[in-house]
């Protein structure tokens, strides 16, 4: 068990370093950097010459580093990481990237948290529901429609539903968690539900992939425990299908889907 634990520890650390590795290049591959920017700005707002701007370009490449080599600037990148817990400057927003980053992590971890209890009990009901209805009209819907949803790439889901919410409902505070006039207002219950008119079709989208797996899984496990040898003394007793489903049956289908869980 501890070789077990220490190679997947081993392989978790390899495929950080390649997420780590391909990000950053990917970002370093579009032609020029903040300084090339930062000097387009001086020369139309800053009343500056050319020499000048460029002085001044060289001043904030020296600062940030982004004189040196690409590879260098990796390793500056990662030793800030894991020394010092800073992710670097952010140019766009003029600050700690580090502190962008936990400002937002909270409200990133309560939507990931809401898709995926949702995608979980939605789609763990839609498939008790179906199972004991196997090739019946509402498993063959379902099916077709989560075999839809998990082939679908997720940001078009995303831009259909965008569209139908803006266009056809006119909702359009969906980039933010609040209404004007509820985002510094204190907590109440208005807020709240004004939180969940926001973020509901954030939720939706992130759960329907996850809504549409979770079902095809227990589907499957609940077939597979309704076929399977020990069910058949619970119907010898007579007792009724429904008694044997929600007692005998589904428990013993969650138990994958709960072992599961850990892995998300």
């Amino acid at each position: 068990m501890i070789n077990y634990i220490l190679r997947r520890l081993a392989i978790s650390v390899v495929v950080i370093f390649l997420i780590a590795v391909t990000s950053f290049f990917m970002i370093q591959l579009p032609p020029g950097d903040f300084a090339s920017t930062y000097k387009a700005f001086l020369l139309q707002t800053g009343n500056m010459t050319e020499d000048q701007a460029e002085a001044m370009t060289q001043l904030v490449r020296a600062q940030y580093g982004l004189d040196q080599p690409v590879w260098q600037q990796f390793l500056g990148w990662v030793k800030g990481i894991v020394t010092e817990g800073k992710f670097g400057y952010s140019f766009a927003y003029r600050t700690d990237a580090g502190e962008i980053i936990m400002d937002r992590l909270p409200k990133t971890l309560m939507l990931a948290l809401l898709a995926h209890l949702t995608s979980t009990i939605v789609g763990v009901a839609a498939g008790i529901y179906v199972a004991p209805r196997q090739y019946g009209a509402a498993d063959n819907i379902l099916s077709v429609i989560a075999f839809i949803l998990t082939s679908l790439p997720r940001f078009f889901i995303a831009l259909v539903i965008m569209y139908v919410l803006v266009f056809t409902f006119n909702q359009h505070h969906l980039t933010s968690f609040f209404s004007p006039q509820y985002a510094v207002a204190p907590w109440s219950w208005g807020k709240f539900v004004n939180l969940l008119s926001h973020i509901w079709p954030v939720v939706l989208i992130a759960g329907l992939g996850g809504v549409a797996r979770n079902m095809r899984v227990m589907r499957g496990n609940l077939l597979d425990v309704l076929n399977a040898q020990d069910v058949t003394p619970a119907r010898s007793q007579g007792l009724k299908g429904t008694t044997v489903l929600n007692g005998h049956a589904v428990p013993n289908a969650l138990q994958p889907m709960i072992a599961y869980q850990g892995t998300v």
